[in-house]
């Protein structure tokens, strides 16, 4: 996602550790500021949902979707930074 001008990253982060679908937010290069990582319910109605809020409360300007539909578990010797 990419924040509006308005909106700086403490605040944005500070809306994020209280939203309940937000898993982790990645401070990231390129043009998009945050990565977000969310679970919710479905995708048709709560993913909607939280897309909408994203833009009109946290000071979204521009979001990019994508649905994950497989994740490589950990496995040992895999180091995976968080």
């Amino acid at each position: 996602m990419r924040l509006t001008p308005e909106k700086d990253s403490e605040e944005f982060l500070a809306w994020a550790n209280t939203a309940p679908p937000v898993h982790d937010a990645v401070h990231v290069t390129g043009p998009y500021d945050y990565l977000l990582r969310v679970h919710t319910r479905d995708t048709h109605t709560a993913l909607d949902r939280f897309l909408r809020t994203l833009k009109k409360e946290a000071g979204a300007a521009q979001t990019q979707t994508r649905l994950a539909l497989n994740r490589l578990e950990s496995r040992p010797g895999l180091r995976m930074s968080r």
